[in-house]
């Protein structure tokens, strides 16, 4: 995942590495504006801290993986009321 700082000239953060295939989505929380969560092929959930990647220097890892599903996971978005919670989709025909 590469994170860009777009305030004032478009730099590239440090890039965010921990899935074995491809990531299918990645969204930035609603109300933890550091937090970005991402779902993937590997059938994981990565929780991300982009305060971490905004100062390091070579690629971070994530703060949190979950391995959600058994098959990929194709979508996942966060609970608008509630910025610690969030919810995925898989091709295992599940939704957790």
């Amino acid at each position: 995942i590469r994170v860009w700082q777009i305030a004032q000239t478009a730099t590239l953060q440090a890039p965010l590495l921990g899935h074995s295939g491809i990531v299918y989505e990645a969204k930035w929380s609603p109300k933890e504006p550091n937090a970005i969560i991402s779902a993937g092929s590997d059938g994981s959930v990565r929780l991300w801290d982009d305060r971490v990647s905004s100062f390091a220097q070579s690629a971070t890892g994530p703060v949190k993986t979950l391995i959600a599903h058994q098959n990929e996971v194709l979508s996942i978005d966060w609970n608008p009321y509630n910025g610690l919670q969030f919810v995925t989709g898989s091709s295992d025909t599940l939704v957790k």
